[in-house]
């Protein structure tokens, strides 16, 4: 209500003033002009105090936004133009109509508070309040207030200030996030569960009952599995995130929503990616980074997995394969070595093993994948039920470096994980020692795991964090 915009006269000489600009008219000397608050300006006196009385009616909620006096039934009926709204209890012999009516629905009320006579002018003291920290804007109607004050033939002054007001308990706001993995179609709330490797993408959905306007939207990861380094790629201006699932296990997201009174809410999605199967697994991950640190830098490494030892032979058994040299039983032919000569029996080929790059791959193994930096091993049906897993050291690892750490699951669970916090050399090789297949967890041999290393390393429960 800064200016006005509408001024109408009737023939009584009743002079209405509309809209949000300061400014009067003049019929028989009786102006009516709106002034506001400004800080500066000194507030008009008050003189004789008048009575106000609230006019209190649902039913006169609706006109144009304004400032108005009403000095007479004819007044009444020219300004609400409905025969069906009468002046009940309204004596205009005694008694006029103030009457103010917001156009900005970010004024939750308006309040006559009180009014004085100064002789020539009459002062009526209006409080224009805005919504509190919290409190929504009206979504009904714009604010108004009717009184009546004693009748007085002078002109008459709206003085208008502002005040805040009280702050409400109101819901915070009801946000949702809702995930898929495109193409498909459909969207899952609050938890998806999708395979290592894939582009998740995910929206924020907003309860359209609470009527309210969504002015902020702050996506953040809460959580993610150990060694994960994926990232949010923010689009739509942050209506929708898309991350990589890098690793098995648990990713959290968090979004927080700001309306456009300040209210907030917040809401947490959990996506899974678990094992592709009940199958044996070994993932080779990462620990001990921050997301300020570039993976790249880390030391090159390479997950193997190789047939388990084979307990060593007693003494009394006899050998099934062997390079022991055997005599001719039949004389060479010409050019052939002479008889006697030693000829040796064809060497076993070296044996298949798993590992994603430059080995014969074993029948157990089913596949090695890479999901940024870290790897997946699928192995599968090896005559003993055991492997031998080792990380080759491509790089130097120095103190303070990221860690290598392997993880096992079985039954789509981890079973079990072990880190290296060694200092390596490259071309290095850290033993892990045997596992079991049905448990995914060390093998009871005489070799202790770890002890091939010179150490054991780092055990870490299958939960832990990155």
């Amino acid at each position: 209500m800064g200016h006005v915009s509408v001024s109408l006269r009737n023939s009584l000489g009743a002079c209405f003033i509309g809209g949000l600009a300061v400014a009067s008219c003049t019929q028989q000397n009786l102006t009516v002009s709106v002034r506001h608050a400004n800080g500066v300006d000194p507030r008009p006196e008050v003189g004789e105090t008048l009575k106000v009385q609230p006019l209190s009616r649902d039913d006169l909620s609706h006109h144009k936004p304004g400032f108005f006096v009403l000095r007479n039934t004819d007044d009444w009926d020219l300004f609400f133009a409905d025969p069906s709204l009468r002046p009940v209890g309204i004596d205009f012999s005694q008694s006029m109509v103030l009457a103010a009516y917001g156009n900005d629905r970010a004024v939750s009320a308006l309040q006559i508070r009180s009014a004085g006579d100064t002789g020539d002018m009459v002062n009526v003291f209006v409080t224009q309040v805005t919504p509190g920290d919290g409190c929504e804007a009206r979504q009904d109607r714009p604010a108004f207030a009717l009184a009546t004050v004693e009748k007085r033939n002078e002109p008459v002054q709206f003085y208008v200030d502002e005040e805040r007001g009280p702050r409400c308990d109101a819901a915070p706001v009801g946000v949702k996030v809702s995930c898929r993995v495109p193409p498909a179609k459909e969207w899952t709330a609050d938890k998806l569960v999708a395979p290592i490797g894939s582009k998740v993408e995910c929206s924020a959905f907003v309860d359209h009952m609470q009527h309210r306007t969504i002015v902020d939207r702050d996506w953040s990861i809460r959580a993610v599995p150990r060694g994960s380094d994926t990232r949010l790629s923010i689009l739509d201006e942050a209506k929708k995130v898309t991350l990589i699932l890098d690793a098995l296990g648990t990713f959290e997201l968090r979004l927080a929503a700001t309306d456009e009174a300040g209210r907030t809410g917040e809401t947490i999605a959990t996506i899974d990616a678990p094992p592709p199967s009940p199958d044996f697994y070994a993932e080779l991950v990462w620990s001990n980074f921050t997301s300020s640190d570039d993976p790249d830098t880390f030391p090159r490494v390479e997950l193997h997995a190789n047939d388990a030892p084979k307990p060593p032979m007693s003494a009394s058994a006899e050998p099934t394969t062997s390079a022991k040299p055997v005599t001719s039983a039949k004389a060479p032919p010409k050019g052939a070595p002479s008889k006697g000569a030693l000829i040796f029996a064809q060497r076993k080929p070296p044996p298949k093993s798993c590992a994603m790059f430059g080995v014969d791959r074993a029948a157990w193994c089913v596949d090695v994948a890479k999901y940024g930096k870290n790897t997946l091993m699928h192995l599968k049906g090896s005559s003993d039920g055991l492997y031998d897993l080792s990380v080759h050291y491509t790089d130097d690892r120095f103190p303070g470096a990221p860690i290598a750490c392997i993880r096992t699951y079985v039954q789509g669970k981890a079973a079990y994980e072990m880190c290296d916090n060694h200092t390596r050399k490259a071309d290095e090789t850290w033993d892990l020692g045997v596992v079991e297949e049905a448990t995914g967890k060390p093998a009871s041999l005489s070799m202790p795991v770890g002890a091939a290393d010179g150490g054991a390393p780092v055990q870490v429960a299958p939960d832990a964090g990155k």
